[in-house]
């Protein structure tokens, strides 16, 4: 299976902690967060990025899905192949291809 690896940088919401009684000066403003990871979705709504891949189980680890109207910028830094395993570990799974 292909999956790029990507970094999307996007805005998420904040809120404080403790969020009773808040001062004015307490209001927190947005966060730029940058994530890296595999693109394992990709439509028009929203991106999905996995930050680790279990091959021979098919499965995915620290996934998020991210709105699109909250990325502000998206880079495919490798494009990859994920071969996927039904026996045990392997230590490598992965096999790079070079961008175009």
């Amino acid at each position: 299976m292909d999956y790029d690896i990507a970094r999307v940088t996007w805005e998420d919401s904040c809120e404080p902690t403790p969020n009773s009684e808040v001062e004015p000066n307490e209001i927190p403003e947005p966060l730029l967060i940058e994530q890296a990871g595999w693109i394992v979705e990709d439509n028009e709504d929203y991106v999905t990025v996995a930050g680790a891949i279990k091959p021979n189980h098919g499965t995915f680890d620290y996934v998020i899905s991210i709105p699109r109207s909250a990325i502000r910028e998206y880079k495919v830094l490798l494009k990859t192949t994920v071969e996927e395993r039904t026996e045990g570990c392997s230590h490598s799974g992965m096999s790079k291809t070079p961008e175009p």
